[in-house]
């Protein structure tokens, strides 16, 4: 799960979803929203729309109290674009070949199952080569040092910014290092 996701022979690669995500269409022990989320991406033209169509499968299925919160992007080789949307998740970001980094600014929305009817818009990111677009759990945001401090977006940022990565390795061992050093002696309280 922690190979790159490659936009084609010279196109800006893009950073791996975190480390415990999967989507195996091969997996026997896959959930019904797993499922569902395969069957919904297969049939759908945008990110947005295969998570309005998902969220309406999910809101009949889970159990009440309980959502989901996730990026969908798909990648455009030939335009080196990704379209994302995403519903209650942390902002992905963008890791510049120059060092630059910036929030990926996504119209925010409910989490998946919460309400039957939800509407998600997407955004479009221009990837170049050596760009790098970053996905996160709030795992790793909300990771708090011993003064409770948590690990927000800013200080990700900062913990990216002026790097060059040569791979998606690379920018995942950087998150989980300045997370450590945040975090200090204390227990991870959350998976990344």
């Amino acid at each position: 799960a922690r190979s790159p996701i490659s936009a084609g022979a010279g196109r800006a690669p893009a950073a791996a979803p975190p480390p415990r995500v999967r989507w195996s269409a091969a997996s026997p022990r896959a959930s019904p929203g797993r499922k569902a989320a395969r069957r919904q991406r297969a049939a759908t033209a945008s990110p947005a729309e295969a998570l309005t169509k998902l969220n309406a499968t999910l809101n009949e299925r889970i159990v009440r109290g309980m959502f989901v919160t996730t990026v969908v992007g798909r990648i455009i080789p030939s335009a080196n674009r990704v379209e994302i949307a995403r519903a209650g998740h942390c902002k992905p970001l963008v890791v510049r070949a120059d060092g630059s980094v910036r929030e990926i600014e996504t119209e925010g929305s409910l989490p998946l199952g919460i309400l039957p009817k939800v509407s998600y818009r997407q955004g479009k990111l221009d990837l170049h080569p050596g760009d790098w677009l970053v996905c996160f759990t709030d795992g790793l945001s909300e990771s708090r040092n011993p003064l409770s401090d948590m690990f927000f977006e800013p200080k990700i940022i900062a913990s990216l910014a002026g790097r060059k990565f040569l791979s998606p390795q690379d920018i995942i061992d950087d998150l989980i290092e300045g997370e450590r050093r945040h975090r200090g002696p204390g227990r991870q309280a959350d998976d990344l």
